[in-house]
């Protein structure tokens, strides 16, 4: 059975550039696709195919709006995935905002 679509499906870009190295995509967007915004030659991951995928695992449950998880990458770096825009009945999210995660001064002399 392929991907139904209803009333509530608005045809979204599957990315959005915003300030600051941070990204608003589709919950649907390939993981590939996202290493892709990063620098990354390949990401993949034998768990999930997706950005909502990726976060549904790191928060070890459905995302809700609001939910929230930092995802680390094959090179070390992390991005913290927001998940935004609830649609439908079951209020699945549609959109994840990805942010690069900084460390803090304070992480580094803690080290």
């Amino acid at each position: 059975v392929g991907e139904i679509t209803d009333e509530y499906d608005r045809e979204l870009p599957p990315v959005q550039e915003l300030e600051n190295g941070c990204y608003r995509v589709t919950a649907r967007l390939d993981i590939g696709d996202l290493g892709d915004l990063f620098g990354l030659d390949e990401y993949d991951d034998e768990d999930v195919e997706t950005v909502g995928g990726l976060l549904a695992k790191a928060l070890g449950r459905v995302p809700i709006a609001g939910a929230s998880a930092v995802v680390e990458l094959p090179d070390q770096r992390r991005l913290r995935l927001t998940a935004e825009s609830p649609a439908g009945r079951r209020n699945k999210i549609v959109t994840v905002l990805v942010e690069p995660e900084h460390e803090e001064p304070e992480e580094k002399e803690a080290e």
